[in-house]
Parts: structure tokens; C-alpha cells; sequence
């Protein structure tokens, strides 16, 4: 909120990912981004993710994004793949796999519909220790 103007900066709903997944289609659903019924929700709602802890929903001015927190270093491999992260990246998750199993990891993207397809602008990961 400015003097000139109000604009939506982001607007953040965390999900408890085991017990919210009806509440959290519904948020996906209803986004200003894109139509659900043209996009298939498991584009976002990666099945594969699913069992983490948390999963968050951020409605952004241009995009939507979703935030998978406390996933396993196997589904982090799993998200850097999907999204076609650099080669040496994937390698050295790969190879130093058993030494990064006890940490959790968060990964998220922004998105948007072009057309029926779904399209990511931004992604990221970190680690929670």
C-alpha cells in the first residue's frame, strides 16, 4: 500500500501436507494464474512430493508458486531432475547422496499457465538443518 497505489506483493498459505490436501487443491484451484481445468493440478501438486511436511501456496502478483518443505534428499534429486537443474548439480547430490540423507530439503517453483501446459519461471532448493 503506497500513497498512489495497492498491489499484491505475496500472499503465503502453508498446508500441513498429510492432513490439508483437499484445502490445498482448493487453493491451487482458484488461482488467478491459471484454469484447472486446462492445467493438470498434478503439474503442480507433484504426487512425488507429496509426503513431505508442509507444502505452501504463494499467490504473487505475475505467478502462483508452490513450496514443498522437508522433503528427502532422494525427492530433492527427484525435483532437480524434473526441472532440468545443470548436470553438476544433479552429480554431486547423486554421489554424495548417503552424506546428505539426514538433512531435509525445501523445493519450490513459480508458475503459470501458457495455454494447457504449465509453465515454471523460477525454481528453487535449500536445506534445513
Amino acid at each position: 500500500l503506497t500513497n498512489k497505489s495497492i498491489s499484491l506483493e505475496n500472499f503465503y498459505f502453508f498446508f500441513d501436507a498429510k492432513r490439508d490436501l483437499q484445502d490445498l487443491t482448493d487453493k491451487i484451484c482458484c488461482s488467478a494464474h491459471i484454469d484447472t481445468t486446462q492445467v493438470d493440478i498434478n503439474k503442480i501438486l507433484l504426487p512425488e512430493l507429496r509426503d513431505c511436511k508442509t507444502i505452501c501456496i504463494a499467490n504473487k502478483k505475475n505467478t502462483d508458486n508452490i513450496y514443498f518443505s522437508g522433503v528427502k534428499v532422494s525427492q530433492l534429486l527427484y525435483f532437480l531432475k524434473l526441472l532440468e537443474y545443470p548436470a553438476e548439480i544433479v552429480q554431486f547430490i547423486e554421489e554424495n547422496q548417503f552424506k546428505l540423507d539426514h538433512f531435509l530439503y525445501d523445493v519450490g517453483f513459480d508458475y503459470q499457465a501458457q495455454g494447457t501446459d504449465l509453465r515454471i519461471v523460477k525454481s528453487g532448493y535449500y536445506g534445513i538443518f
